[in-house]
């Protein structure tokens, strides 16, 4: 069995903490590594938490590097809200700066795919300012030349959060993906909780054949 590393940024929200349970849970990971603001240990067996500076990621994440012997997938959950982030720049350093930024990290350490959870709507020409965003960070990671990049567009996600954000709840979604392997198009499904929701559209590529 090849042993394959995984790299999640946004770990502490709702897909994010679903997807580390089935990273976890899956065998052909020996190292699953964790990016988070929150104080933490430092893990323990094959999961570590790091800090979530993304000013400063090829430093934390340093010692991170795909081969064809530990292949490498990075997972992006990052996102928020304008009333959690305070302003639509807050919301753009998250859904934007720091996604790019994520996604070019992945493309220098040689990452086989990344695999990034969108929005449904997400255009850069929409006129409404976070699908535009959400829209703009799709498109400039797939500038970046990444080997294979997997975007979900959920829409509304159900489940219980640290941070209740009332304009994204309830269900009955699906998701577009993007990818040209059995990933991208095995990932079209429908979400009723945060459990599904993230097997579905992220934490399912822990079960899903990544040969």
């Amino acid at each position: 069995m090849i042993h394959k590393t995984a790299v999640v940024a946004g770990s502490t929200g709702l897909i994010g903490t679903r997807l580390l349970e089935a990273l976890g849970a899956a065998p052909e990971y020996s190292l699953v590594v964790a990016l988070t603001r929150r104080a933490s240990s430092g893990g323990s067996g094959k999961l570590q938490w790091r800090s979530a500076d993304f000013e400063r990621l090829d430093k934390v994440l340093g010692d991170i590097r795909g081969s064809e012997s530990v292949p490498l997938d990075a997972f992006c959950c990052l996102g928020t809200t304008i009333k959690v982030a305070g302003s639509q720049d807050a919301f753009r350093r998250v859904d934007f700066d720091y996604v790019v930024r994520f996604g070019r990290w992945a493309f220098g350490a040689n990452a086989r795919r990344l695999v990034v959870v969108s929005a449904l709507g997400a255009d850069p020409a929409s006129r409404v300012f976070y699908n535009r965003i959400k829209g703009e960070a799709e498109q400039t990671l797939g500038a970046l030349g990444l080997a294979s990049l997997v975007v979900l567009r959920p829409s509304l996600l159900d489940g219980e959060r640290k941070e209740a954000a009332a304009s994204i709840r309830a269900a009955g979604s699906r998701c577009r993906c993007r990818g040209n392997d059995a990933l991208g198009r095995a990932c079209r499904s429908r979400a009723a909780s945060d459990r599904v929701g993230a097997d579905a559209r992220c934490g399912g590529a822990a079960r899903l054949s990544f040969r």
